[in-house]
């Protein structure tokens, strides 16, 4: 098993902030709010100073009564290959039910 190390939440309103702390191995990103090729100038920094990023979707509604939407799994794949990520996190939480 591959050890990550330590890692932190990455916001842009804290991303100043993150790039100076030391030890921080990998940090997680909100999926959602990014675009694959289009990374916050920040964030890319990160990684190309070594740091993995790894996408934390908050969409797919695991924990719902409806199988995950096949978009949005493409969209989490799609940013997950993008960034060379090792890993995927995603919301387990009831977001939804039948429909709207």
């Amino acid at each position: 098993m591959t050890r990550l190390g330590t890692g932190i939440g990455w916001r842009p309103e804290i991303a100043d902030g993150i790039a100076e702390l030391p030890g921080v191995d990998w940090v997680e990103v909100v999926a959602e709010n990014i675009c694959p090729g289009h990374l916050p100038p920040a964030l890319q920094a990160l990684r190309e100073r070594g740091t993995t990023v790894v996408p934390h979707g908050v969409s797919l509604g695991l924990g719902g009564a409806e199988r995950p939407d096949a978009g949005r799994l493409a969209a989490l794949a799609e940013r997950a290959e993008a960034l060379g990520a090792p890993l995927v996190t995603e919301h387990i939480a009831f977001v939804r039910a039948g429909g709207r």
